[in-house]
């Protein structure tokens, strides 16, 4: 889905907040549409944002 591609090039250039935000929106929206592999991917991608951001500090 384009929100996680997003997030994923968010956090390419280190906007890592934005990528964060895009990827829980991603989520959510898999999860309403009951696709549970997407939405797991999208919940590793915004822990990989989390964990980029946290050793950008």
């Amino acid at each position: 889905m384009a929100l996680n591609s997003l997030g994923v090039a968010l956090g390419e250039v280190r906007r890592f907040e934005e990528a964060i935000t895009a990827h829980t929106d991603a989520a959510t929206i898999f999860e309403q549409m009951h696709d549970e592999d997407r939405q797991d991917e999208a919940l590793r991608n915004r822990e990989v944002a989390r964990e980029a951001r946290q050793s950008a500090q």
